[in-house]
């Protein structure tokens, strides 16, 4: 029902996500990190891309247009994980402006890093294959 490419390419995309994920747990307020525990993304053998949540440590149906029960984040971070979900599922690239986006107010960013932790979490971010040039 979901599969759209092969799944080894899913596989590959899975750990493509899962790397992004890490470097934005290491970076700044360590979001998707919560409790020792880093959240990741998986993929089923039906093609279902699932978000497992760092703080609630729930497996969520990314699949889903309403609410997520168990995902411990805001709105933005839930747009990311469906960015994250259309790259594994269709290879389309993230933009890296979605990673520490800028506010629109000020040179500050929505998720609260200082502005160091917010390059250096760029600059991470740029070299994978997942963030589009």
């Amino acid at each position: 029902m979901f599969r759209t490419i092969e799944p080894a390419q899913e596989n590959e995309r899975i750990n493509h996500v899962n790397e992004l994920i890490k470097a934005i747990s290491k970076h700044g307020d360590k979001l998707f990190h919560s409790r020792g525990f880093t959240a990741h993304m998986e993929i089923d053998k039906n093609g279902i891309v699932w978000f497992v949540d760092d703080y609630s440590r729930r497996r969520i149906y990314t699949h889903y247009h309403g609410s997520w029960r168990g995902f411990s984040h805001g709105g933005t971070l839930r747009d990311l994980v469906c960015a994250m979900r259309d790259y594994v599922k269709k290879g389309h690239k993230i933009p890296l402006e979605w990673i520490a986006p800028v506010s629109v107010n000020d040179n500050s960013n929505i998720w609260g890093y200082s502005q160091e932790s917010a390059q250096a979490l760029r600059e991470t971010a740029a070299k994978l294959p997942v963030i589009s040039e």
